[in-house]
């Protein structure tokens, strides 16, 4: 397996993924992993037509990806894999889903929540979804875009 990109992006597939990210690590199959997304065939439709034809995607739970992924079912791409919050990319990395960076794209604002960068702002949920990440070494960063100079987070610890 090839993940070239761990990203939690509330928007999931929008312009910056598609338009920067996908080429930068020169992705050829962009997972999203959402329960709540899974469910909907709608929105699911709306995503599929949203990603050109010569890019793989596939929408499902955390828990059906994560098997895929951990049985090689993409063992010849290079994936870009998709979550919408802090939570589900822990979850997946405590099922053994073992990556060792994420990126942090857009995290919307909510009350409760403070505001770390210009498009992330994280609860103290998503903290300690981190902090576990983190203290299992994985290097946590917030860019929007691959151009931009990561924000890491120890820089985001060291604010609050």
């Amino acid at each position: 397996m090839s993940l070239v990109l761990v990203r939690i992006d509330c928007r999931l597939i929008h312009g910056q993924v598609l338009e920067t990210w996908v080429p930068h690590v020169r992705s050829d199959c962009v997972l999203v992993a959402d329960d709540q997304l899974a469910s909907n065939e709608l929105q699911k439709t709306i995503l599929c037509m949203s990603v050109p034809g010569k890019i793989h995607l596939e929408i499902d739970t955390v828990e059906t990806l994560v098997r895929k992924l951990l049985a090689n079912r993409w063992e010849k791409n290079r994936v870009l894999l998709l979550f919408s919050d802090c939570q589900g990319a822990q979850r997946a990395f405590s099922m053994g889903l073992h990556f060792t960076s994420i990126n942090l794209g857009n995290v919307h604002f909510e009350e409760g929540c403070r505001q770390v960068t210009p498009s992330v702002a994280l609860s103290r949920n998503d903290l300690t979804c981190l902090r576990e990440l983190s203290a299992s070494g994985v290097q946590v960063e917030c860019r929007a875009v691959p151009n931009e100079k990561p924000f890491f987070l120890e820089d985001v610890l060291r604010i609050r």
